[in-house]
């Protein structure tokens, strides 16, 4: 069987810009470039490795769990998640970025994932891409900004309703 779809967890383009400043991720690295205004400023790294996936890992994702069934006029097959997996493939890492947000002052936020399917935490570096923490994992990520210390998030409540929620970010 032949899919056409690219890898499970096959890297990906991850960015996010605001005024005039854009952070890109474009390797499975944690490794992003900063531009301003058109002009790629700097590279910046940090210590953190890819995530590796397991067949096991890859078999949990939504892209394949239930498997798939192709339907025709008058009948269907069902193929399983391991032939699925097996006919699409994954990826043995996933790079740790999964979002990135920029604040109106050019300072930035990346979400790093610290295992397949969850254990996110957050990253914050200042517009000179100074490290300056992670963030405790029950913060949510960022939406937007109101100011590069008060960031916006939208949250869904028990009845899946969105709320927009406004903090705010002390440095000590």
């Amino acid at each position: 069987m032949r899919v056409p779809a690219e890898p499970l967890f096959a890297p990906r383009i991850v960015w996010a810009s605001t005024l005039g400043t854009t952070v890109v991720n474009d390797t499975a690295a944690y490794r992003v470039a900063v531009w301003r205004n058109g002009d790629r400023v700097m590279i910046v790294r940090r210590d953190v490795p890819p995530v590796p996936v397991t067949r096991a890992d890859a078999l949990k994702s939504p892209a394949v769990r239930k498997g798939y069934t192709v339907r025709w006029p008058g009948g269907s097959c069902q193929v399983s998640p391991e032939d699925l997996l097996d006919a699409r493939g994954y990826a043995s890492t996933i790079s740790p970025i999964e979002r990135i947000a920029v604040a109106p002052d050019g300072s930035f936020w990346i979400q790093r994932r610290t295992e397949v399917g969850g254990g996110f935490r957050t990253d914050v570096f200042d517009a000179r891409a100074t490290y300056l923490g992670t963030l405790p994992p029950t913060l949510p990520f960022p939406s937007a900004f109101l100011t590069p210390m008060q960031p916006v998030v939208v949250r869904y409540d028990h009845d899946g309703v969105p709320e927009v929620v406004l903090f705010g970010i002390v440095r000590r």
